[in-house]
Protein backbone atom coordinates (compact mmCIF):
# COMPACT_ATOMS: atom_id res chain seq x y z
CA UNK A 1 0.00 0.00 0.00
CA UNK A 2 2.75 2.12 0.76
CA UNK A 3 4.63 1.70 -2.69
CA UNK A 4 1.49 2.85 -4.72
CA UNK A 5 1.06 5.73 -2.17
CA UNK A 6 4.39 6.77 -3.26
CA UNK A 7 4.21 5.98 -7.26
CA UNK A 8 0.66 7.85 -7.45
CA UNK A 9 2.52 10.79 -5.72
CA UNK A 10 -0.34 10.71 -2.94
CA UNK A 11 2.41 10.50 0.06
CA UNK A 12 2.70 14.26 0.46
CA UNK A 13 0.28 17.34 0.20
CA UNK A 14 3.08 19.34 -1.58
CA UNK A 15 3.83 17.54 -5.04
CA UNK A 16 7.69 18.83 -4.56
CA UNK A 17 7.50 16.59 -1.33
CA UNK A 18 6.68 13.12 -2.84
CA UNK A 19 8.88 10.14 -2.74
CA UNK A 20 8.72 9.89 -6.65
CA UNK A 21 9.29 13.89 -7.35
CA UNK A 22 12.51 13.58 -4.89
CA UNK A 23 13.90 10.94 -6.32
CA UNK A 24 13.70 12.56 -9.62
CA UNK A 25 16.08 14.82 -8.10
CA UNK A 26 18.68 12.09 -6.85
CA UNK A 27 22.08 11.94 -9.21
CA UNK A 28 21.80 8.24 -9.39
CA UNK A 29 20.32 6.88 -12.81
CA UNK A 30 22.87 7.88 -15.18
CA UNK A 31 25.37 5.49 -13.23
CA UNK A 32 23.81 2.66 -15.02
CA UNK A 33 25.87 2.05 -18.24
CA UNK A 34 22.80 0.98 -19.89
CA UNK A 35 18.80 2.15 -19.14
CA UNK A 36 16.11 0.38 -21.25
CA UNK A 37 12.33 2.13 -20.98
CA UNK A 38 9.75 0.16 -21.54
CA UNK A 39 6.24 0.47 -21.37
CA UNK A 40 2.81 -0.47 -22.58
CA UNK A 41 -1.31 0.55 -23.38
CA UNK A 42 -1.86 -2.36 -21.35
CA UNK A 43 -0.19 -1.13 -18.22
CA UNK A 44 -2.79 -0.85 -15.54
CA UNK A 45 -0.79 1.27 -13.09
CA UNK A 46 1.78 3.33 -14.96
CA UNK A 47 1.17 5.81 -17.97
CA UNK A 48 2.27 4.73 -21.45
CA UNK A 49 4.24 8.57 -20.93
CA UNK A 50 5.31 7.82 -17.17
CA UNK A 51 7.14 4.27 -18.06
CA UNK A 52 9.15 6.04 -20.56
CA UNK A 53 10.20 9.55 -18.42
CA UNK A 54 8.14 11.82 -21.39
CA UNK A 55 5.92 14.44 -20.91
CA UNK A 56 2.71 13.87 -21.41
CA UNK A 57 1.72 15.54 -24.95
CA UNK A 58 -1.15 14.39 -25.87
CA UNK A 59 -2.93 14.27 -22.78
CA UNK A 60 -3.75 17.15 -19.62
CA UNK A 61 -1.65 17.22 -17.11
CA UNK A 62 -3.58 15.97 -13.79
CA UNK A 63 -4.54 18.42 -11.19
CA UNK A 64 -4.03 18.36 -7.30
CA UNK A 65 -6.00 20.63 -5.66
CA UNK A 66 -5.01 23.74 -7.22
CA UNK A 67 -2.00 23.34 -8.50
CA UNK A 68 -1.59 21.69 -11.70
CA UNK A 69 0.94 18.89 -12.03
CA UNK A 70 1.69 20.20 -15.55
CA UNK A 71 4.86 22.56 -14.60
CA UNK A 72 6.23 19.52 -12.16
CA UNK A 73 5.96 16.68 -14.23
CA UNK A 74 8.18 18.95 -16.54
CA UNK A 75 10.24 19.46 -13.95
CA UNK A 76 11.06 15.42 -12.96
CA UNK A 77 10.97 14.59 -17.01
CA UNK A 78 14.01 17.82 -16.61
CA UNK A 79 15.41 16.47 -13.70
CA UNK A 80 15.95 12.32 -14.49
CA UNK A 81 16.52 13.03 -18.29
CA UNK A 82 19.43 15.65 -18.50
CA UNK A 83 21.65 13.82 -16.49
CA UNK A 84 21.50 10.70 -18.60
CA UNK A 85 23.28 10.25 -21.95
CA UNK A 86 21.63 9.62 -25.45
CA UNK A 87 23.96 5.79 -25.98
CA UNK A 88 22.39 5.12 -22.35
Amino acid sequence: AVALNQLSMADHNDIRQTFMYRLSEEDQLHMFPNVVLLSGHQDQYVPYHSARVEYPVDEKAPKRGSESWDGVLKEMVVNIMEKMKPEQ
